[in-house]
């Protein structure tokens, strides 16, 4: 039998890594005889190995063309093939004639190189990733920490950059999660609507509120006002002398300002 002679194209615009999916090569070769002549429509025995790892082992027929077309098997290696080491090559034996190809980059591969500045380690197991603007890379961060995860670092990066300030209030908190009008969603975040205390007519507001006059008794005993803010905050009626909860700043008012049997309340709130 004459010596065959080999031609080898190696495709890589079927490789695929997609969770559970099979990873396969594209592989064509053009198989000719001894005096160049292509074998059309011959079985051959065909073994290609990449990094040790045997990808494919079998006998393709070629065409009319003398091409056999192949997919190189990358799920069964173990261990895995580790791309990372670059200078790999495709050693194949193609009807007992070897021959061995380097594998080169392609657009798509090229492209990939983009993920290697993630971070190799984190602090702790359930660190996350998030995206630094300022320093152009992917940075590990504790699912804890509230830097690059708070509704209005729109960057991630876990600084207060002044686009955030987004309602120009010098501060970074949730109203900035409501956008410039209060009304933007952000982030799934939602406009906050403040909150109200009903005080006794003439009680003196908390410091920050706003007041507004009402002097009439509209819900219990006694006449009220209003105080109100426009900051997130969570209001709780008690009973007078009652404790407020901890972290929660009680507010004495000692009247009946909400229901109609002259049992005095005090407040609780809670402001973010």
């Amino acid at each position: 039998m004459k010596n065959l002679l080999t031609t080898i194209i190696l495709i890589f615009t079927s490789l695929i890594f997609h969770g559970q999916s099979m990873s396969k090569i594209n592989y064509q070769a053009v198989v000719r005889d001894a005096n160049g002549n292509i074998l059309p429509n011959t079985a051959v025995p065909v073994t290609i190995t990449i990094s040790n790892c045997t990808v494919y082992d079998g006998n393709p027929t070629t065409n009319d063309y003398g091409l056999i077309n192949l997919e190189l098997d990358l799920s069964n290696c173990s261990p895995a093939i580790d791309w990372s080491q670059g200078n790999l090559s495709v050693n194949s034996s193609i009807n007992n004639i070897s021959g061995s190809s380097n594998l080169n980059s392609v657009p798509y591969s090229l492209h990939a190189t983009t993920v290697a500045n993630y971070p190799s380690a984190g602090n702790s197991d359930g660190d996350i990733l998030v995206w630094s603007a300022s320093s152009g890379e992917w940075v590990a961060q504790s699912s804890s920490s509230t830097n690059g995860i708070n509704c209005w670092d729109t960057n991630g990066d876990g600084v207060n950059d002044s686009s955030e300030d987004t309602n120009n209030d010098g501060t970074w908190n949730a109203l900035d999660c409501a956008g410039a009008d209060g009304a933007d969603g952000q982030d799934g975040a939602q406009a906050s609507v403040g909150a109200v205390i009903y005080i006794y007519n003439g009680q003196t507001c908390p410091a920050g509120w706003n007041t507004q006059q009402i002097n009439v008794a509209i819900f219990g005993g006694a006449a009220v006002d209003a105080c109100y803010t426009d900051s997130p905050c969570v209001v709780m009626y008690i009973y007078d002398g009652q404790t407020c909860p901890a972290g929660w700043t009680t507010w004495p008012i000692g009247v009946s300002v909400l229901n109609g049997t002259n049992i005095p309340v005090d407040a609780c709130f809670k402001c973010n």
